[in-house]
């Protein structure tokens, strides 16, 4: 059984829900011209307020689709801190030295070409599994 998400979030001295404090951290990031301060400012609310918010946001919001080594995680039950994560990966990726000479870039590029490959197909296979005559 999976554990349920709280509806407030929790040993914060603020009860705020959690869709609002996802909102918050959402706002803070989309600051484009300072995403290396989001980034920090997002880090530092969550710590002060104690915010824990839902794997699911994390999953969904971030890229961490590209890390498909975390989805083993993830099906398995493991705990993975995935605001660290995100955040960190953020951070990694902010480092254009880092990115583009670890072999990241790399990765996000085949990865998009991938994700195109498969739309492509699903888009010629119609719903009864029949391929589709172009």
């Amino acid at each position: 059984m999976e554990p349920q998400e709280p509806l407030f979030l929790r040993r914060s001295f603020v009860n705020v829900p959690v869709e609002i404090s996802m909102m918050i951290v959402d706002m803070l990031f989309k600051e484009r011209h300072r995403k290396q301060a989001a980034v920090r400012d997002i880090r530092n609310l969550l710590e002060a307020f104690q915010w824990t918010l839902p794997q699911k946001y994390w999953l969904t919001q971030y890229k961490v689709d590209v890390i498909y080594e975390v989805d083993e995680f993830v099906q398995a039950g493991k705990v993975i801190n995935l605001a660290n994560l995100c955040l960190g990966l953020e951070e990694l990726m902010l480092n254009e030295h880092w990115y583009c000479e670890s072999g990241f870039s790399t990765r996000v590029r085949a990865f998009k070409f991938m994700q195109g490959i498969k739309e492509h197909f699903l888009n010629l296979v119609d719903g009864d599994g029949d391929c589709v005559v172009v």
